[in-house]
């Protein structure tokens, strides 16, 4: 039960008699301050309210009146709105809990928190109050402010009814009762109900300009654009907002689009998209449309692009889009688009004309990164088999065979169908062709061997592709040592080509001449590479010169001297390469015909004109012979003597010690002699001079009649020199080697074993060693191949010391020890006299380097390497791809991007593939997007067959659009790689961070 609260009346009665106007001393009683105070409250003078009152509270011992001063001072301080006042208000309500003022003071603080915009704050406040205890002029505030309060937190069914009652009631805000209600009628899509109200309200005043606006709005949604079109346009002569403008532009451009005004509608949809940047979906879809219809692509594909989401709408703007960027020739982004309108189910008849412009874009613009150029059209008829489409699907899909750079989709494609007639087998051959040149770029010959030869059982349904394929499998056959059949294939394409001016055809003439070359038939041999050297557009090349040294080569095993050393001279004085073999043949050539004088200046001219050619410590040495034939022996041991300093790693440079050891001797110098046959011992131990110095040295000390010396001598060397081999020793070795020669692995593995333990020290032990090696590394056995190699290293000078060299630097690598791999490909580099293994060591050099991560050394490796201008394609393009990989860590990217421009020119390789990449990457690390974009672009084209490196292009390229700003691109180009990509690798998670980053 509320306490009773006496009436102010009874207050003032209770305490009369003591009352007076004022006291003695001029200052105003209590009585006068109280009565003062509620006067001016009645009369809103919320001031001079506050100032009394305030007084009286320090004059007072009136509890009844103390309340009521308090109730005065708290709404006077909310009127004035003082910071204090809802404090005051709540210290009130907690206070006197049972006053009558308690309805009114939660009103007042709820009204607190409403003028605040605090609108939950300001219900729990409004809720609790019971209605009728508020006075009739609070009720209708209350009322509205309630009704706001649930409308702005959203609480609209809760808000109505409030406002229902209020427009009801005659009070100042029945208007605005009756707006809300209509807005609330508008909000649950009630346009006639809305409509009704908002034309009730009054034209002039404050809903003046935003009735006539929702007005506008529904009559809009009603379709009644004609008055809705009149409206806006009259609206828009006095749009008080950018907002309102715009919203009236999206109403005027639809209302004209929808009557048929396709050009004035673009006037008011390019507005309506100039002041908002998130236009309505509807919108920019309708106005997306009316932009195509107009022919602004440019705008057609901004709009549609803010109209996709997940539904019909979407599918459909995908259609639109599609068409807009063909109008604009974007064919990339058309296929795209098409692509993600045929993805989605919403409709099927957009699905199929978005899935049969698809498979049109993909086909006519050649772009198809993942294969999709077949398999479009073949889903396409499986999943619209009776589509008004079909025949002219079937017309692209035999097209799509002809001109297609998937070639294993297209080929598997092919082997579905039963009968395939003539354009498809055409076509087929045509794939086959260039499967087979791909693997030729990734070097899987046996695989290339085996398309190629598909394309040839063909026959002649394309003449030229079947001669070529000639060609590539006779090169395949080169490269495996296959001569008998790389000559035959290359004969067929020769004889089957027509087209005698190309460069295949000049290769052709080449290639056959070095196969019957290496069978050691010279005669054919000159003929081929006769005809080669009479192309004009052959003269320069490297190729041409190494031709021209072949032609001596052959003229020189035919014995024909004189023709050889011609041929010789026009190596040696051609541009290209190769000119220090033909010069060390030309002087060769010369002593031949017992020229000495010339080949002398020959040798001497290739030493001055090649310093460091291979062929150098050779020239000296044949020059030393030539004077040791002319009798000349200062000379020659002034050349020979220069080979042992200058080149003690060679095999000439022991022959050569020899060659000063037997000249000191026949010239009477036995000492010089002794030391040049010891030289020969200690520094080549194990090797076959060796053992002749020592014979020789017993001769020398005979001469000078020292035997006890020489005993001396040769009782030091403990192994060193391995004399004549005895009856026994060389009966078991033969008999090994005749296993060997049967081809019985394993009985030639034993009998070698056998002959070693017998034999501690036998003759042959060297050769048993590198027999037993080869068994071993051939068998993949490979601890036990370096232990025999290493037993043949023990003596590195000896002749199967090179090949020990090298198998044990390769058995290193394999094994993944690269620091000693490196090791031991830098000895090879050293020791190796041979070409192949000079060539192996710097290949392994190069890559035990990259593999260390030893940059700087890598890239100097590499240099060495290209400086050979006879490198297989392979691993030049390996040698390109590690120099621009090194350079890139050593962050230099503007030394590695030229590389990496060349190898990206063949991305048929993987070399190549990722080397666009990691160009476009160069460049979008140094933000310039514009070639970064281009440089992936070209990879996409390009059709690579390595998937890998084409997905981190397309998400390099969403990273160029994202870092653009244009979020939807960069999607477009993600939700296609998630459609066709299919490798479980890494890449699905980069898509997922980008859509991520986007979603950001």
């Amino acid at each position: 039960m509320r306490k009773i609260i006496l009436p102010f009346c009874l207050l003032a009665l209770t305490a009369g008699s003591g009352l007076s106007a004022q006291t003695t001393s001029g200052i105003a009683s209590p009585e006068i301050l109280f009565k003062t105070g509620k006067e001016m409250f009645e009369e809103r003078n919320w001031d001079g309210c506050l100032n009394q009152l305030d007084r009286f509270k320090k004059e007072t011992d009136n509890p009844y009146a103390y309340e009521e001063a308090e109730y005065m001072i708290a709404v006077s301080a909310f009127e004035k709105n003082k910071e204090y006042a809802v404090e005051l208000l709540k210290d009130f309500q907690k206070q006197y809990p049972t006053s009558i003022h308690q309805e009114e003071i939660n009103f007042l603080i709820g009204a607190y928190y409403f003028l605040q915009s605090d609108y939950a704050g300001a219900l729990e406040w409004f809720e609790p109050i019971e209605m009728d205890r508020l006075s009739l002029n609070l009720q209708a505030a209350f009322f509205q402010r309630m009704g706001v309060s649930y409308l702005k937190t959203g609480n609209l069914e809760q808000a109505y009814p409030l406002f229902q009652v209020l427009s009801a009631m005659e009070s100042e805000y029945q208007y605005s009762a009756r707006y809300y209600m209509a807005y609330l009628e508008y909000a649950d899509k009630q346009y006639a109900k809305a409509l009704s109200l908002f034309e009730e309200l009054p034209a002039q005043g404050e809903y003046s300009e935003t009735v006539p606006y929702y007005i506008t709005q529904i009559l809009f949604i009603q379709g009644k654009h004609e008055q809705a079109l009149n409206q806006a346009l009259d609206l828009l002569k006095k749009a008080q907002t950018a907002d309102q403008e715009a919203e009236l532009n999206r109403i005027a451009a639809t209302c004209l689009y929808q009557t048929g005004s396709g050009s004035r509608a673009l006037t008011y949809f390019k507005r309506y998209f100039e002041l908002t940047s998130s236009p309505l979906r509807s919108a920019a879809f309708a106005g997306g449309l009316c932009a195509y219809e107009q022919g602004d692509a440019g705008l057609a594909v901004d709009a549609l692009s803010k109209a996709t989401t997940v539904d019909e709408m979407t599918q459909r703007a995908y259609l639109y889009l599609g068409h807009a960027y063909l109008l604009s020739a974007d064919m990339r982004n058309a296929r795209m688009s098409f692509e993600r309108a045929s993805k989605s189910d919403f409709n099927e008849k957009v699905k199929e004309e978005a899935w049969f412009n698809y498979g049109l874009t993909v086909h006519e613009s050649s772009y198809s990164p993942f294969n999709e150029s077949v398999v479009v059209f073949e889903s396409f008829l499986n999943t619209f088999p009776n589509s008004a489409y079909t025949d002219k699907v079937n017309d692209c899909l035999v097209e799509v065979y002809m001109t297609t750079r998937n070639y294993e989709s297209a080929l598997n494609s092919i082997n579905k169908i039963g009968r395939p007639g003539q354009k498809i087998l055409t076509a087929k051959q045509r794939i086959l062709f260039q499967l087979g040149t791909q693997q030729v770029a990734n070097a899987e010959l046996p695989a290339a061997e085996n398309y190629f030869s598909e394309a040839i059982k063909l026959g002649n349904l394309n003449k030229e592709i079947r001669a070529q394929a000639f060609f590539w499998r006779g090169e395949c056959a080169y490269r495996d040592a296959r001569y008998p059949q790389a000559e035959s294939d290359f004969r067929q394409f020769l004889n089957l080509s027509d087209n005698r001016d190309s460069e295949i055809y000049a290769l052709g003439r080449y290639n056959l001449g070095y196969t019957c070359f290496k069978q050691h038939k010279f005669a054919p041999a000159i003929e081929w590479f006769d005809k080669y050297l009479t192309i004009p557009s052959e003269h320069g090349k490297r190729s041409y010169v190494d031709a021209l040294n072949r032609m001596g080569d052959a003229h020189f095993y035919m014995r024909q001297f004189g023709k050889a050393e011609d041929f010789y001279t026009k190596a040696a004085g051609s541009a290209g390469g190769s000119g220090d073999y033909a010069m060390f043949q030309k002087g060769f050539m010369a002593g031949l015909q017992k020229n000495y004088a010339a080949k002398i200046a020959a040798m001497k001219q290739l030493r001055k004109s090649w310093p460091q050619s291979e062929y150098a410590d050779d020239a000296l040495f044949e020059e030393g012979k030539t004077y040791v034939t002319m009798a000349k022996p200062a000379e020659a041991i002034a050349c020979f003597s220069e080979v042992t300093e200058r080149f003690p790693n060679s095999t000439l440079a022991r022959q050569a010690g020899l060659q000063l050891g037997l000249m000191y001797f026949n010239s009477n110098q036995s000492e010089k002699a002794i030391k040049a046959y010891k030289r020969v011992i200690d520094e080549y131990p194990g090797s076959e001079e060796s053992r002749i110095a020592a014979e020789d040295l017993k001769a020398v000390y005979i001469e000078m009649n020292d035997i006890p010396a020489y005993a001396a001598y040769i009782g030091t060397l403990k192994g060193k020199v391995q004399f004549a081999a005895g009856e026994q020793d060389s009966l078991t070795y033969m008999a090994a080697e005749r296993v060997l020669a049967r081809g019985n692995v394993a009985q030639s593995k034993q009998a070698l074993v056998n002959y070693l333990q017998s034999f501690e020290d036998g003759a042959f032990r060297l050769n048993a060693q590198t027999e037993l090696g080869r068994i071993y590394f051939a068998g993949k056995e490979y601890p036990q191949a370096m232990q025999a190699y290493e037993a043949v290293l023990q003596y590195p000078n000896n002749k199967f010391a090179e090949e020990a060299l090298a198998r044990t630097a390769e058995i290193y690598f394999m094994d993944g020890e690269s620091r000693k791999a490196l090791e031991s490909f830098r000895n090879l580099l050293v020791r190796a006299e041979r070409k192949e293994n000079k060539e192996a060591a710097r290949i392994g050099i190069m890559r035990t380097t990259v593999a260390l991560e030893l940059n700087e050394e890598a890239v100097v490796a590499t240099n060495e390497l290209l400086e050979n201008g006879n490198l297989s394609p392979v691993i030049r393009n390996e040698a390109l791809y590690n120099r621009a990989k090194s350079l890139l860590a050593l962050d230099r990217p503007e030394y590695a991007s030229k590389d990496l421009k060349e190898l990206s020119k063949d991305t048929r390789s993987v070399f190549g593939a990722e080397a666009s990449f990691l160009l476009a990457e160069v460049y979008y690390k140094a933000k310039e997007l514009d070639k970064s974009e281009k440089v992936i672009f070209s990879l996409i084209d390009s059709a690579t067959p390595h998937q890998y490196w084409l997905a981190r292009g397309f998400i390099l390229l969403s990273d160029i659009y994202i870092a653009r700003g244009d979020n939807f691109q960069a999607k477009q180009y993600l939700q296609s790689l998630q459609s066709n990509y299919t490798a479980q690798d890494d890449i699905a998670g980069m898509i997922e961070s980008r859509f991520k980053k986007i979603g950001e």
